[in-house]
């Protein structure tokens, strides 16, 4: 009887400890900021706090569902790159569109939610985040370490050069 019950106990312990094994290492959508703006802000409550963008751009591109993509950047300095999607004819730029991505590249006071900042070594970034992470190289030849949200496309890119963040890339995924 007493191995019966001490049996049911440490079943039930390695029961509730095996969910908290698996998500660790994922972000949760709640934890996805970047300079205090998520992804999905509007266009007009990023204005209220960074004030109008320096420039921007808009660009077009026809996807494979026969509708046209807006991608409206705006650039604060030329360390700072906020992308707004929209789609023509349904959903065009305006004070109420949503962040798609945020690109730093300088330590210039902007970081995640969990203070990493560009310049910070890369080992910290693993102490925060931990090792589960996909790894790639860019066009630049610089080592990406993506870290995406627990059962979703958002997430956190760190460009990793010399050991150091060279860039942080928060997006909504694709």
């Amino acid at each position: 009887m007493k191995w019966k019950k001490k049996f049911l106990s440490l079943a039930a312990a390695c029961l509730f400890c095996i969910p908290s094994v698996f998500a660790q290492g994922f972000l949760e959508e709640n934890q996805l900021s970047l300079g205090g703006i998520e992804i999905g802000a509007s266009k007009g409550y990023v204005h209220t706090i960074y004030g109008e963008p320096d420039s921007m751009k808009t660009n077009y591109t026809d996807t494979p569902y026969g509708t046209t993509r807006i991608d409206h950047i705006e650039n604060y300095g030329n360390s700072v790159s906020i992308d707004y999607f929209g789609i023509v004819g349904r959903y065009p730029i305006t004070d109420s569109s949503r962040v798609f991505s945020i690109k730093v590249t300088a330590n210039n006071g902007w970081a995640t939610e969990q203070g990493v900042t560009v310049g910070m070594d890369e080992s910290k970034v693993r102490e925060i985040y931990g090792n589960r992470f996909s790894k790639f190289v860019d066009e630049d030849g610089i080592t990406c370490y993506d870290y995406s949200a627990n059962h979703s496309p958002m997430g956190y890119a760190f460009g990793i050069k010399n050991h150091k963040v060279v860039f942080i890339l928060m997006s909504a995924g694709e």
